[in-house]
């Protein structure tokens, strides 16, 4: 009895972060990757991607209840997201600052844990990784940005880029379709079950998700801890660069301040009681 509540426990919490993920997938500067890799769930995605027979077999438990979540937590953003953001945009980007920010620890252990290289090399990684990717998306925010005619060749560009920030922890795909003008059409169509947007979006997605993770693994395979260490690079230069700057008052600063603090510590909470429940079964 007590280990099927475990069980459970565990299911729901993986549910709630796949949610999560979602839920990054489509939030302006972040990517759905960053929240695979700061979960831990970022081997066994790529693995299943990788080799779908062998790591659906191994991992279902885990993919299944992260699958349904993302599901869930992107239609939903998908849905409220223009709402949301037209009122608490600064909010709700500090509150999901906070709770990357919260996983870094995780993700620095799990670089760590394998080889025994500790030469400065993965840090030097880390550090052209970081100021490369600041240095890019600097670039998007400053310029003026292109207005396309969004149509099926375009939603499946979307969706290759969407594909593509799986895969890569730290791509930032949601700043470049905001820049070339296919963000809203994309998110509105998605969010209504748009069929001439969800099924290019799809196509495009699903040709990404084919085709790099065999690459990606060979790195990963090779340079396991500098791979890993880009990968922070990546989403550390990400989540600096959607921390808002600007405020309307001190009130504003306070509240954006107790939510990234907020996401912080429930990051590092989901972090404890994730590996409480591993730890007991």
């Amino acid at each position: 009895m007590r280990k099927n509540i475990k069980k459970s426990a565990l299911w729901l919490l993986t549910f709630i972060k796949g949610a999560a993920v979602g839920a990054g997938g489509i939030l302006p500067g972040l990517s759905g990757g960053v929240m695979i890799l700061a979960f831990g769930f970022y081997e066994a995605f790529l693995e299943t991607l990788a080799h779908p027979k062998d790591g659906l077999k191994k991992h279902w438990r885990i993919l299944l209840p992260l699958g349904l979540g993302s599901v869930a937590g992107f239609w939903l953003t998908s849905v409220f997201l223009a709402k949301i953001f037209s009122l608490y945009e600064k909010e709700a980007t500090c509150l999901f600052a906070g709770l990357v920010a919260g996983m870094f620890p995780a993700m620095f252990r799990a670089a760590n844990e394998k080889g025994n290289d500790r030469s400065p090399g993965p840090w030097a990684a880390l550090t052209i990784t970081t100021l490369l990717t600041l240095g890019l998306l600097a670039l998007f925010k400053s310029g003026d940005g292109v207005t396309l005619t969004p149509n099926f060749g375009w939603f499946v560009f979307t969706g290759i880029l969407w594909g593509m920030s799986m895969v890569i922890p730290g791509m930032n795909s949601s700043s470049l379709l905001i820049f070339l003008g296919l963000y809203l059409p994309m998110t509105e169509g998605l969010g209504k079950l748009d069929m001439s947007v969800v099924l290019p979006w799809l196509i495009g997605m699903l040709a990404a998700l084919a085709a790099l993770p065999r690459v990606v693994a060979f790195f990963f395979s090779r340079y396991y801890r500098t791979s890993k260490y880009c990968i922070i690079g990546l989403v550390l230069a990400t989540t600096i660069q959607i921390i808002p700057l600007e405020f309307s008052g001190a009130g504003e600063l306070i509240i954006c301040a107790a939510l990234g603090v907020a996401g912080f510590m429930l990051a590092i909470a989901l972090g404890a009681l994730d590996r409480k429940i591993l730890s007991q079964q």
